[in-house]
């Protein structure tokens, strides 16, 4: 099995020497054309971050990556795939049966970040059904802007950016404006308790009567579109190997994580 070490140790002009010459064959010059079926969600009151797949098909996920203008994703709410939904010790393999890596940010995890980086090795990824998704926590800083980069690696496709929508409180089935519909959700799921709980509207792990009233208050309401998105940044690969190939991807992400650390 592949690992990566901690980023501290390693030398970012020894690692860019080493594999500059490999990487720029790899590099596309096309900008990667956007997965129509999947989608980003973002709750405006929690900061919760799900990914959809809307498509009528599954995906196989093998990488994500997750960036904002500044260092204000929160890394201790952050839940990523490798260690829970992974086929590693502490995964449940409920997402994977193989390991995951977590590229960024470097360990030990500092309480905020710019960008949340995993994926995997070797393995087709994950399986996405459809209308299914994976949830990652409340990343998002909800005094921060709207502007968060997500950028999914599906079925051996190339990186690339996804849509990303902020959604008002009490829109529990995510699709835009808070209506019946969540209300019915709510009433569903009433005592239920967990996390990814789609209508737990205050994230604090139970679906009770102070959800509905957030529900209640926000009835109407509908999601507000992205601010200006960060400059696209040379992040495609073409991933025609499961292994091999996929490994050079993940260490291009590595090496712009550790670069930036300098």
């Amino acid at each position: 099995m592949f690992t990566i070490s901690c980023a501290p140790a390693i030398s970012p002009r020894i690692i860019i020497i080493a594999f500059a010459s490999l990487l720029g064959v790899l590099l596309c010059n096309v900008p990667g054309v956007v997965h129509a079926e999947l989608r980003a969600t973002v709750r405006l009151g929690t900061g919760e971050l799900r990914i959809w797949n809307e498509g009528t098909e599954s995906l196989n996920l093998t990488a994500y990556q997750v960036r904002s203008p500044s260092e204000n994703l929160k890394v201790d709410r952050w839940l990523p795939i490798a260690g829970r939904l992974d086929g590693s010790e502490t995964g449940d393999m409920s997402f994977d049966e193989q390991e995951w890596t977590v590229i960024a940010p470097a360990m030990p995890f500092s309480p905020a970040s710019d960008e949340l980086v995993e994926g995997v090795v070797v393995g087709e990824g994950g399986t996405l059904a459809s209308f299914d998704r994976i949830y990652l926590g409340g990343v998002w800083d909800v005094s921060s802007s709207r502007s968060l980069d997500v950028q999914v690696a599906s079925d051996a496709a190339a990186l690339a950016s996804i849509p990303v929508v902020y959604l008002p409180t009490g829109d529990y089935n995510e699709d835009g404006v808070v209506d019946t519909i969540d209300y019915v959700g709510w009433r569903i799921q009433f005592g239920r308790t967990g996390s990814d709980l789609l209508t737990d509207g205050n994230a604090d792990g139970v679906v009770d009567f102070a959800d509905y009233t957030l529900w209640r208050d926000n009835l109407g309401a509908t999601a507000l579109p992205a601010e200006p998105a960060l400059p696209l940044q040379v992040t495609v690969f073409s991933i025609p190997e499961p292994a091999g190939m996929r490994i050079i991807a993940l260490l291009a992400l590595f090496v712009g994580a550790v670069w930036r650390m300098r």
